[in-house]
């Protein structure tokens, strides 16, 4: 295997593993909102500094293959897709970070996740750990196949924060406990709608790694 193959594979490798941990983070996440587990929420909070320095890695990775290797073709596409993807990821583990703040704070308040079921929040966590599964197998994969299933799930996650913003924002007589609450669940949401999006940006970026296709803005091929 030529020194270039060996390189691109070992930054895969570290891509993956950058991957896995943020799916370790938003899961703790999601287990965490719903049994207001004070212990789960930090410890995805004490593991951000593991995925910057993931993300400062990858980065040194990503320039000095551009820098020194000159790569063409599909092998400079996979580099470029790369840090891009490790952006998202690390956008996304920020955003589990948030989420676990949040989380908390929330449970320090009578808040009940069982007595909140209208708030579409559990599926909104399956949906983004989901999508980032199925970006993630693509990627691995070297598959696109699910690129258009990942972009309807984020139209999905979409509508149920609409909707949900909405159920808060009716919410009349509310008592200052309330308030807080609802607006601790609303940054959960907003969060994990902003979490679909990395994932999509990541499926439009595998896109243009396997065939050459920018989807952002209506693009074409590259």
């Amino acid at each position: 295997m030529l020194r270039l193959e060996l390189e691109l594979n070992d930054l895969k490798i570290q891509l993956l593993e950058m991957w896995q941990l943020v799916y370790s983070q938003l899961e703790k996440s999601k287990n965490s909102y719903l049994t207001m587990s004070r212990d789960l929420a930090f410890e995805v909070i004490s593991m951000e500094k593991k995925v910057d320095a993931f993300e400062l890695l990858i980065d040194q990775m990503c320039e000095q293959l551009l820098a020194l290797k000159q790569p063409m073709a599909i092998d400079l596409r996979f580099i470029l897709s790369s840090l891009k993807i490790n952006g998202n990821l690390e956008r996304i583990g920020d955003l589990a970070y948030g989420i676990a703040r949040q989380i908390f704070e929330l449970s320090h308040t009578q808040f009940d996740p069982m007595t909140e079921k209208q708030m579409h929040i559990e599926e909104m966590f399956n949906e983004t750990l989901e999508m980032l599964l199925l970006v993630k197998n693509a990627f691995e994969k070297e598959d696109n196949k699910s690129v258009s299933e990942v972009l309807s799930k984020d139209d999905f996650l979409d509508n149920v924060a609409k909707q949900t913003f909405a159920k808060i924002s009716n919410k009349a007589g509310m008592t200052p406990e309330e308030i807080h609450q609802s607006l601790l669940i609303f940054n959960i949401i907003r969060k994990l709608e902003r979490a679909g999006d990395h994932c999509s940006n990541i499926a439009e970026e595998i896109t243009f790694y396997l065939d050459a296709v920018v989807l952002k803005h209506g693009g074409g091929t590259a």
